[in-house]
């Protein structure tokens, strides 16, 4: 669901104008958008088991006792398509990991950051974010810029620094530190996601055409949400755009 406000200015009113405006939109899990008005169909399913044993005992004539033991196991629910979200984290380590932080007197604003990305008995996604560091070509001070760079990427800083804050290091072997990861477990499994592949941005792949990338990107989302052409089509076209821009060929249909 996507939410998109429009507001004008406070003299708007005075010409006439709409003020605000806001528009809701909705969309299926292949990211094709749903027209306005039609309802979000959802079908969850759930596992739930009981099991019940019961017995008597006539003691007397005029006494029986009767026991039973119940026992029930009930899933969370779950949205059969993968039409939901989960936490990018495991909310229980979490929260311990906030409650260490507050005994050591790490403020709060070190926990990792939390937010919801597709997931379900359907299947899971990953989303990573990221700090960089760069220097821009309008410094004036660029040579101190570069300088600073480089010092804030050494080991040793990053290791510090790691041991401290929930930034993660860019050096694969600082995750396997004990300090570090007794500070952030969940840098066990974040460590596997740089790994499997993950690019930093500006990507290194595209290089120079970079930017050329980023607005081929851009054009095709902003041609789904504005009902331009379906998401298959737009999928289509970014990818002969991006075959054309950086000159590498379309993977195969079968390792899509």
């Amino acid at each position: 669901m996507l939410l998109v406000g429009v507001a004008c200015p406070d003299e708007a009113p005075l010409l006439g104008l709409i003020s605000q405006t806001n528009t809701v939109y909705n969309y299926e899990i292949q990211g094709q958008l749903l027209p306005h008005g039609e309802a979000t169909t959802r079908v969850y399913g759930a596992n739930e088991f009981e099991l019940y044993a019961q017995d008597s005992w006539h003691v007397r004539d005029n006494l029986t006792v009767s026991a039973g033991l119940r026992y029930g196991l009930y899933s969370p629910p779950w949205e059969v398509n993968g039409q939901q979200v989960a936490p990018n984290v495991n909310l229980g380590e979490w929260f311990d990991q906030r409650m260490a932080n507050m005994q050591a007197g790490i403020p709060s604003s070190a926990s990792e950051h939390i937010t919801f990305v597709p997931g379900g008995a359907k299947g899971h996604a990953m989303v990573l974010g990221e700090n960089a560091l760069a220097v821009s070509r309008y410094s004036r001070h660029t040579d101190e810029a570069i300088a600073l760079v480089k010092y804030l990427s050494r080991r040793d800083v990053q290791l510090g620094r790691a041991r401290l804050t929930s930034l993660p290091p860019t050096i694969p072997d600082l995750y396997d530190d004990r300090e570090v990861v007794a500070a952030n477990p969940y840098y066990a499994p974040l460590k596997q996601v740089f790994l499997g592949g993950a690019l930093s941005r500006p990507s290194s792949v595209t290089g120079h055409k970079y930017a050329q990338v980023s607005r081929a990107y851009f054009r095709g989302v902003h041609s789904v949400l504005t009902r331009q052409q379906p998401a298959a089509a737009a999928a289509a076209a970014l990818e002969r755009e991006l075959v054309w821009i950086t000159g590498f060929p379309a993977a195969p249909a079968a390792a899509r």
